[in-house]
């Protein structure tokens, strides 16, 4: 009489065991009349690894979830003693952990639809600025800039584009003909270059040393203090004269009329002393006042070199021997470089006409037009 096949115990703990393929390949030993559920780790009984993304700047950051496995119990009755049980198992497609992740696409550039070029900003190159003060604004041997609206406008105009562009750097070169000799010149144009800056930089201590020059024909004195009393108050009646800056009514006499408007302006400008004596603190306040003229006082931090040229870099081309009066080659330029002074100052010293040169290439004028544009 056979012998009755005994059913599964439900009650009965069943075994949980993990594979790989390679252990399918080989064969999984089993107990007979001891369940087991076989979890598998592959499909088809081997794993493809995905393709090993090529290497970029910044790897994307992924991340590896656990694998989603699909287990199938075996429904095969338990096997009789002897036989070889017949499992049937089937597993979901899984990733293994040690798999690595499949490259991220790099994003498709979305094309522009815009026929627009694209925007660019340039600066506009800068030129050297160049101004002049010309004969007309020195007396014979001096250094004092004659008051005029013209120079006024001249000094507000390189102060003006200062003020806008603050890296300008100014170099004032001081010229003269060639009347008197070469030391001469060279000190008179070197005095001159200095006025002009210490004009602009209101330094009344350099232009107050001027009162006690060694030199008499250069020496200032009553005649420079009816100038600038004559044009100030700036755009009022003066102080000395009817009208300003009119030099006809200046004679150089310490008479009743520049007694009195040195009274006035001492005054005015709230001294101790009011006698109309051109002492040294009326003389320092005198000064003071017509260089604060308005507009015409630039920035102590602008970098200003000053440089006498004597008769070195002419105009008009005259002859040293004789000498030539030519008021022309009398002048004082002012060069606004768009940064450093180039070439350097010092460079004129070994090559006089090929540094002035430089200088002058390029150079654009300095006037009330460009100072609106700056």
């Amino acid at each position: 009489m056979a012998k009755k096949t005994k059913k599964d115990d439900p009650k009965k703990k069943v075994e949980e065991r993990f594979v790989e393929c390679s252990d399918l390949d080989a064969g999984v030993k089993l107990k007979a009349g001891h369940p087991v559920r076989l979890l598998l780790k592959c499909d088809g009984g081997s794993v493809t690894p995905a393709p090993t993304p090529a290497p970029t700047p910044t790897p994307a950051t992924t991340t590896t979830r656990a694998p989603a496995t699909t287990t199938t119990q075996s429904t095969t009755p338990a096997p009789t003693p002897g036989t070889t049980p017949s499992t049937t198992t089937t597993a979901a497609p899984t990733t293994s952990s040690t798999k690595p992740a499949a490259p991220t696409p790099a994003p498709t550039p979305i094309p522009s639809t815009s026929t627009r070029p694209p925007t660019t900003t340039t600066r506009p190159v800068r030129a050297t600025r160049i101004t002049e003060f010309g004969s007309e604004h020195f007396e014979t041997a001096k250094s004092f800039p004659l008051p005029s609206p013209a120079a006024l406008q001249t000094f507000r105009d390189i102060v003006a584009l200062v003020q806008a562009e603050p890296d300008r750097q100014l170099l004032i070169l001081g010229h003269t003909d060639t009347q008197a000799n070469d030391d001469y010149n060279m000190a008179l144009s070197r005095e001159r270059a200095a006025a002009i800056q210490a004009y602009l930089t209101n330094d009344v201590s350099a232009w107050y040393q001027f009162y006690s020059h060694s030199d008499l024909q250069k020496r200032w004195g009553t005649r420079e203090d009816q100038l600038m009393l004559n044009a100030l108050p700036d755009g009022q009646k003066p102080y000395y004269g009817v009208v300003a800056y009119n030099r006809n009514s200046v004679d150089g006499k310490s008479g009743p009329s520049t007694r009195k408007a040195l009274q006035d302006f001492q005054k005015a400008a709230n001294l101790s002393q009011q006698d109309g004596d051109a002492d040294e603190p009326t003389r320092r306040a005198l000064i003071l006042a017509f260089m604060q003229i308005e507009g015409t006082s630039i920035a102590p931090s602008t970098k200003i070199v000053s440089k006498g040229c004597g008769y070195h870099n002419m105009i008009v081309k005259t002859t040293i021997k004789p000498q030539v009066n030519e008021p022309r080659n009398r002048r004082v330029e002012v060069y606004a470089f768009p940064g450093p002074i180039t070439p350097d100052a010092s460079a004129w010293d070994s090559d006089r006409d090929g540094t002035w040169a430089s200088w002058q290439s390029g150079a654009t004028p300095i006037d009330g037009a460009e100072k609106a544009q700056s």
